[in-house]
């Protein structure tokens, strides 16, 4: 009889890697202009030529300080539904250049429960924003900024500002020059009028107490602040506060030059998220006045926008308050809110492509829960470093049909599966040596900036231009040896998003120095290595497709093969002959299905006959799990067509949804909106779908 040969195996991890989402080129598009969003006049029902306007907290704070009355408006959609279109009609007759509306909700989802919504006035935020490195009072301080630097430096007590959306004023005329004599003092008193929120009794009487507040006293006039005076005293304030030394590290970033047809446009979460539904091309620039990185290259943004006729480019700040880390940054593994990057770029930007991979270290990419809830799988998202800007068009596919929403972005493609981010500085764009010793120090580095300047041209162009961008390597994930038995060692891989390239095949290689290389077919994803002699072994996995052979991935982990026993007497030796090592021979194995099934859902809607278009209804959802008792957990997203217009969680089976106004839907002949809910599933519930109407009326 033969003994048979023993193979074991040491620390063998079975971790899957993460996908990497890759870009794929997009289909070329006749050349064409790119669009704008109004998402005022669709939130609100604002005519077009309306003069309101949103900030983000960090250019409402901005103009807090500027010289000049402004008018200003505070809240979100669950609080100045009624109030906005009447405050927009009052400000345009009474001259008043623009309305600039704040919403503490930093995040926009006003409606949810405290603790699910960015509302920076709230205590339950911040009691969620706390961690152990940060302090609780992180989210409170921003509120307390505003009412105790600004809102509140003023003398009557009925325009005090408390945090209370119900008792607070709506609408407010403020000068921060504004003083009055108090004997013989003169005592700030900023806030020159203030009307509360609209009761829906006396119409009449509201747009009275607006046009009388809107009346100026003698002697004060109302100021208007552009996006060019913000980016411009911005950017250049705080360059100089961080390099103050000119000679080394420059001088101003914005002069008066950038002020005509200015592209750039600041937008608030809300707004990006609306834009990333919304139908058309869009350009949007990620970064902040905050980061230097970002501030080497601003200027240049602007000025080869401005340069091949674009109107707007959608400014968007990561950090949602312009300065703070952790929790308010939420592109941050460590922040509470992580959620709200992490779920917008793996719904909306399924093929960016940034310098960081998934599989790599943690600070590569962004971890975050399902809606912020701690119960929910911990998710992983691409990482993009600012400044970023990209091309998204929500309807472009890809040559194979995949969506590709990104479809043009400014990087550096290494073509060889990996990605270079343009993070460079202002004074290396200007030839200068900044902290380095010497000019020749620095060579390096002026260099790639000169690379980062010149490569902002042509992305530019092939945007008006509707070029579609050249295929890319795709990027193989960290393989992982999962399995060791007798005479074989297998190892896995995830299959990589391609890049308009299609993907024909795999090299396998086995060992470093290599043993054995196998090729395997384009939809294999698991390949077995047999006669494999004792040793330690690791993997590596490369793509191949039509530009040829992508770089190979990252080794696997290791794994040891125990030496077989020499054969005794007699003993058939196997396939192994006198002198000669056996040689692996690779096979093709495919994986078996790891998943349970999920148990299947079955949704209820109780949704109202009818709802006014001003006003916003409840659509109450009872999420069964078919032949169980067991309570439903996830989320429930509405919408009419494409358009999303309510979502909620799913709490014990049960979620309420607030709708957003009904406006601008589309509707039937007979006013009726059709409503498509879907309960989105988890990893333990199947997803699952039901349809309701509601009439629209007047």
């Amino acid at each position: 009889m033969s003994r048979s040969r023993k193979l074991t195996a040491a620390g063998v991890s079975a971790a899957l890697a993460l996908t990497l989402a890759a870009p794929i080129a997009a289909v070329a598009a006749p050349a064409e202009s790119v669009d704008t969003i109004d998402y005022l006049a669709a939130t609100y029902g604002l005519p077009h030529d309306h003069i309101v306007e949103t900030v983000t907290y960090e250019r409402f704070e901005y103009l807090l300080n500027q010289e000049g009355s402004f008018v200003f408006l505070l809240g979100g959609p669950a609080e100045i539904s009624e109030e906005i279109v009447e405050v927009n009609a009052a400000a345009k007759a009474a001259g008043v250049p623009a309305v600039y509306n704040f919403d503490p909700v930093l995040d926009g989802r006003s409606g949810l429960d405290a603790d699910e919504s960015f509302d920076i006035r709230s205590s339950e935020v911040v009691k969620r924003a706390g961690t152990a490195t940060r302090p609780v009072e992180l989210v409170s301080i921003l509120w307390d900024n505003l009412a105790d630097n600004y809102l509140n430096k003023d003398t009557d007590a009925s325009q005090q500002f408390t945090g209370d959306p119900a008792s607070d004023p709506v609408v407010f005329v403020y000068n921060k020059d504004r003083v009055i004599e108090a004997g013989d003092l003169d005592v700030e008193d900023r806030i020159i009028s203030a009307v509360g929120q609209f009761t829906g009794e006396d119409a009449a009487g509201y747009r009275a107490a607006l046009d009388a507040a809107l009346d100026l006293p003698a002697g004060l006039e109302y100021g208007e602040s552009t996006q060019f005076e913000f980016y411009s005293e911005q950017s250049n304030s705080r360059h100089a506060a961080q390099y103050p030394n000119a000679e080394t590290h420059g001088g101003p970033i914005f002069d008066e030059s950038d002020a005509e047809g200015f592209t750039l446009q600041s937008i608030t979460y809300p707004e990006l998220e609306y834009l990333l539904e919304s139908d058309g091309k869009f350009l949007i620039f990620f970064g902040g006045t905050w980061c230097h990185n970002t501030r080497a290259v601003i200027k240049q943004i602007n000025a080869e926008a401005k340069e091949q006729g674009i109107d707007v480019v959608y400014q968007f700040d990561l950090r949602l308050d312009g300065f703070s880390s952790d929790t308010l940054h939420i592109r941050d593994t460590n922040s509470y809110f992580a959620d709200r990057y992490g779920q917008l770029a793996n719904e909306y930007l399924p093929n960016l492509v940034t310098q960081y991979r998934l599989d790599k270290s943690a600070g590569q990419r962004v971890d975050y829960y399902a809606d912020g809830d701690r119960n929910n799988e911990l998710t992983a998202a691409q990482k993009l470093q600012v400044p970023y800007i990209i091309e998204y068009d929500k309807s472009n596919v890809d040559a194979l049909g995949q969506s590709a929403p990104v479809v043009h972005e400014w990087i550096k493609d290494n073509n060889d599966g990996t990605y270079r981010e343009f993070m460079t500085e202002w004074w290396y764009t200007l030839g200068l040596r900044g902290g380095r010793a010497t000019i020749e120090a620095a060579a390096g580095d002026i260099a790639f900036a000169a690379e980062a300047v010149a490569a902002i041209e042509p992305f530019f162009t092939a945007v008006t231009s509707g070029a579609a961008t050249a295929p890319k390597h795709a990027d193989v994930p960290f393989p992982a040896v999962t399995s060791v038995s007798e005479q074989s060692v297998t190892v896995n891989w995830q299959a990589p998003r391609v890049n308009g390239s299609a993907i024909t095949g795999y090299k396998v290689t086995l060992g470093n120095p290599a043993v054995a290389t196998a090729d395997a077919p384009a939809d294999a994803t698991s390949y077995t290595f047999t006669n494999v002699p004792g040793g330690e072994y690791t993997a590596t996995v490369a793509a191949v497709t039509g530009v040829g052979t992508t770089a190979a991935s990252d080794a696997s982990n290791t794994v040891t093969v125990v030496a077989a026993q020499t054969p005794g007497p007699g003993e058939n030796p196997g396939p192994t002959q006198p002198n000669q090592p056996a040689q692996p021979t690779p096979q093709v194995k495919q994986p078996a299905a790891t998943s349970a099934k999920k148990a299947k859902t079955r949704i209820t809607v109780k949704a109202p006959k009818q709802v006014k278009a001003s006003k916003r209804a409840k659509v109450r959802v009872t999420v069964n799990v078919v032949g169980a008792k067991t309570k439903a957990k996830g989320k429930v997203v509405i919408r009419v067509g494409k358009k999303k217009v309510g979502t909620a969680k799913v709490k014990k089976g049960k979620a309420t949804v607030a709708l957003k106004k009904l406006r601008g839907v589309k509707l039937t002949k007979r006013g009726v909106a059709k409503l498509q809910v879907t309960y989105q599933g988890n990893k333990n519930f199947a997803k699952s779908k039901k349809n309701a109407k509601i009439r629209v009326v007047r």
